[in-house]
């Protein structure tokens, strides 16, 4: 890694199964069927791709696919290319586990008149991590080829992180799958806040500043409802005002330690199932079952007039900072 290498050496690793070049000089893609047929680890971020003295190679297509082994289980490809994916171009690798496009710098995915909406590229179902961070992702494709599944359809996540891909939708209807999922990070997109409830390994979400997020409800139920394991829910100016009349549901969350709610616009009041109590603000049942509670933000235009119900607090033992 960062060792300024522009070219492999002409040899043949067989026994080699992790490689990590990232943050190197590479712009001619090196065929890794040759190079080391028996890797299964390819860490390739930040390599100029894109500039390849071979102008079909420039871009992400099959003619890159080609050149790299079926049998990873982790690859690594940020910052390396322009332009926008086949969705079902990583079908080969049926094995992969860890699939990394998330990008802090350099090149990134983006519309190119190809590939329909720019979707997010689909997966095998073996796929466990997912991050495409910070690209121009529009979409997700609704009908993937053969065996391979789509980010909302796969059953292994445990790891999604596709924040900072601004314009991407899917009609509200955004959804996980998944009961493994663990960590998610759908911050800066146009995507809905998903229903999560009964996810019991989920233990961190970040929902910041998503302008279509639905609100905090799907019809009467908690989006979080019985996510015992959660322990940060981030939802720093997302408009909560949708489902559920922008009101605090009951936190189910044993698990929660840190909650921000600031620039939500969120009402108050209170909302469980189809109850609701706007005679306070805040409502002694909305914390009821948060003793871990540490940390709470909220900071709303819109919070009712009502007074916070005077003993909101003594179920929140552990609170700090408010």
């Amino acid at each position: 890694q960062s060792a300024g290498i522009d070219t492999l050496p002409t040899t043949k690793l067989d026994a080699l199964s992790f490689l990590n070049l990232r943050y190197n000089n590479l712009k001619n893609f090196p065929d890794f069927n040759v190079f080391s047929p028996n890797i299964t680890q390819l860490l390739l971020s930040r390599n100029p791709f894109y500039l390849s003295e071979t102008p079909s190679e420039r871009k992400l297509t099959s003619l890159i696919i080609d050149k790299i082994p079926a049998g990873l289980t982790r690859l690594d490809l940020p910052g390396t290319f322009y332009g926008s994916i086949d969705p079902n171009l990583f079908s080969k690798f049926t094995n992969i586990t860890n699939f990394n496009l998330g990008r802090g710098g350099g090149a990134y995915f983006h519309p190119d008149g190809n590939n329909g909406n720019t979707p997010l590229p689909n997966i095998s179902n073996t796929c466990t991590t997912y991050t495409a961070y910070s690209n121009d992702f529009r979409s997700i494709d609704a009908s993937p080829s053969g065996s391979l599944k789509n980010i909302k359809q796969l059953t292994n996540l445990s790891s999604l992180h596709i924040s900072g891909n601004y314009y991407m939708t899917d009609g509200g209807n955004f959804s996980i799958t998944s009961d493994k999922i663990n960590y998610i990070n759908l911050a800066s997109t146009g995507l809905n806040i998903p229903n999560l409830a009964g996810k019991t390994e989920l233990q961190t979400g970040y929902f910041h500043y998503m302008r279509s997020s639905g609100g905090l409800f799907t019809g009467n139920t908690y989006k979080f409802n019985n996510c015992t394991q959660l322990s940060t829910l981030y939802l720093y100016s997302t408009n909560l005002t949708g489902s559920g009349g922008g009101r605090f549901p009951k936190f189910t969350n044993p698990s929660l330690t840190y909650l921000e709610m600031r620039y939500t616009s969120i009402i108050g009041g209170f909302k469980d199932g189809s109850t609701t109590d706007d005679s306070h603000v805040i409502s002694a049942q909305t914390f009821q079952d948060c003793i871990n509670l540490q940390t709470f933000y909220v900071d709303s235009g819109n919070l009712l007039t009502a007074p916070i119900e005077g003993t909101t607090f003594t179920f929140t033992p552990a609170l700090q900072n408010i």
